[in-house]
């Protein structure tokens, strides 16, 4: 059995998914935070865009709750150790078939994922790079959100399902929690423990978007939820396929709309300035790439910065 087999999905070992807030009223301005998040909160305040706007029906209001408190997840380069020079936005200093990226105290393998609003082309992205890999002798494992395993499945029937209009934010929230612990366990983390390169079709900051930001949860609580359910768990790459609403929309009208799917366009103009936010707190992380280009000139840019991190 090869790795792309090990679990039913979509094709080969596919196993699947589908925002941050005001400032804490307990900090001053110029109050200094835990260590912990320091750095994340400094480059939060120094952000001219920060905090966002959500749009609501009954007007404008901060988005989310509790970010003054370290809502956002440590910074990528805080977990993450890099053998050789940075990467991303950084012209390497050495080849990149002599680098490898360690994710400290995590397993040895390479942890990938694909974000960005509805239609913007995770899937088809995360396939070619399945792809790509596999063709250059790697073991790959693609997983998805919601779903992933057995049990993932079944939570995504439950969350998309259009039917279940119910579902308060809090239950989304721990909803998809649920997923990720469960696909975490079972999938990702065996499969970085073998040195496998695994690629997320979504993970932690699709929760940090939609349910943080769009429903209003704030970054800390799901952060802390997600951090809770994952073990810490992140990311040595993240691509955010950043699409403006309108297209977004054009390319799922195909199809019936899921229940977060079929969510008003302030929701999902929420989600992306959620995506953009994120992707200025952790630039070490985050690949933005336009999603309205051609899906071969996408692929050509993925793969050039996962060369820059690992042996392709």
């Amino acid at each position: 059995m090869t790795p792309c087999d090990a679990v039913p999905g979509a094709r080969g070992y596919n196993t699947g998914s589908r925002r941050p807030g005001r400032r804490d009223p307990g900090l001053t301005p110029g109050e200094s935070a835990t260590s912990k998040h320091q750095v994340t909160r400094e480059k939060l305040m120094a952000d001219p865009g920060w905090p966002p706007v959500v749009k609501t029906p009954g007007g404008r209001r901060p988005a989310g709750k509790g970010i003054g408190r370290g809502a956002a997840r440590k910074p990528a380069e805080d977990n993450v150790r890099v053998i050789g020079p940075p990467v991303i936005g950084q012209k390497p200093t050495e080849k990149p078939e002599s680098r490898k990226v360690v994710q400290a105290g995590k397993p040895a393998g390479f942890f990938v994922t694909f974000e960005g609003c509805e239609g913007a082309g995770k899937t088809t992205q995360s396939e070619m790079l399945k792809d790509y890999l596999l063709a250059h002798g790697h073991d790959v494992v693609l997983t998805r959100e919601p779903g992933g395993t057995v049990v993932g499945e079944k939570i995504r029937e439950i969350l998309l399902n259009p039917g279940n209009r119910e579902i308060s934010p809090v239950t989304e929230a721990l909803l998809f929690a649920a997923n990720r612990a469960q696909v975490v366990q079972e999938v990702i983390k065996p499969a970085l423990d073998k040195d496998w390169i695994v690629i997320g079709d979504r993970f932690v900051d699709s929760s940090l978007a939609y349910q943080g930001v769009g429903r209003g949860l704030g970054l800390e609580a799901v952060n802390n939820l997600n951090e809770w359910a994952t073990a810490g768990l992140e990311p040595a790459l993240t691509v955010y396929l950043d699409i403006p609403y309108t297209e977004s929309m054009e390319r799922i009208a195909r199809s019936t709309p899921d229940r977060i799917e079929a969510e008003p366009r302030e929701f999902h103009e929420n989600v992306r300035q959620a995506y953009g936010l994120l992707a200025r707190i952790y630039p070490q992380r985050v690949l933005v790439l336009d999603a309205r280009d051609s899906a071969e000139a996408v692929h050509a840019r993925v793969v050039s910065s996962v060369g820059k991190l690992i042996r392709v």
